[in-house]
């Protein structure tokens, strides 16, 4: 199941991103020029932002881009020498202004937006692909045991104190040579009756030659990251979740 299906569903963001092999050649005027190619679906002031690459822990590096964003905020694109993000903000299911939404949406946005910088750049080869989803959990009662709606995190422990306050947690699950899931759970500012908490899960694809790969086989590729962590967001989660993301 697509997690974005749910009534109420915890993404707070969605973002799919490419790195491209490294190329010494860079135009700056590219990320207007994507602009403009992309119409309307980018009105907003364009912004620059001084970041982290972490798609590949291998790959960490300064990545300098500039952000294209809608008129609300909620939609971005990310551009930057070799690399290029999409990114959805909540409401990730927004019908009432798209006609389509959730990851129909999202996937149109992506494929949009990554032809017409391949066009504008001659960028083919890729070095990796993320689709990342960050979610939020709210959940009701300070003292509630998480472990009644995630499955991941750590059980309360014999000899320690039963409640437990802050945790921070990452792990990496390798599918095979191509694919890994990087999976991190932290807690968050919770309220007296409110527990909140992050699930971030980061499913990537690696590149281990150098050969251009198309189109076709670029959204093969995406659509079956998105699957994997939608299969890992159903692993993680229990009954009572799903009843949090279903209520009204």
């Amino acid at each position: 199941m697509d997690h974005g299906n749910y009534l109420n569903p915890p993404i707070e963001e969605a973002i799919c991103e490419f790195c491209f092999t490294s190329d010494d050649q860079w135009d700056l005027t590219i990320p207007g020029k994507l602009q403009l190619e992309l119409g309307n679906e980018y009105t907003g002031k364009p912004r620059t932002q001084n970041s982290m690459s972490v798609g590949d822990q291998s790959k960490l590096k300064d990545v300098n881009k500039v952000e294209l964003v809608n008129e609300e905020g909620t939609r971005l694109i990310c551009v930057g020498k070799d690399n290029l993000s999409i990114h959805m903000l909540r409401p990730y299911h927004d019908i009432s202004k798209y006609e389509i939404g959730g990851w129909e949406e999202f996937e149109e946005r992506i494929t949009n937006a990554l032809e017409s910088y391949i066009q504008l750049t001659e960028r083919e080869q890729i070095d990796w692909i993320s689709v990342r989803y960050i979610n939020k959990l709210v959940i009701p009662g300070k003292l509630v045991p998480l472990e009644e709606y995630l499955k991941c995190v750590l059980m309360e422990i014999d000899g320690l104190p039963q409640n437990y306050s802050d945790f921070f947690n990452r792990t990496q699950y390798d599918y095979d040579k191509n694919h890994t899931l990087i999976l991190v759970y932290a807690s968050l500012p919770s309220s007296d009756s409110l527990k909140e908490c992050l699930l971030d899960l980061d499913v990537i694809w690696h590149q281990h030659d150098t050969k251009s790969i198309g189109k076709n086989e670029i959204l093969k590729i995406i659509r079956n990251l998105h699957k994997l962590a939608g299969n890992a967001f159903e692993a993680i989660i229990t009954d009572k979740a799903r009843e949090l993301f279903n209520a009204d």
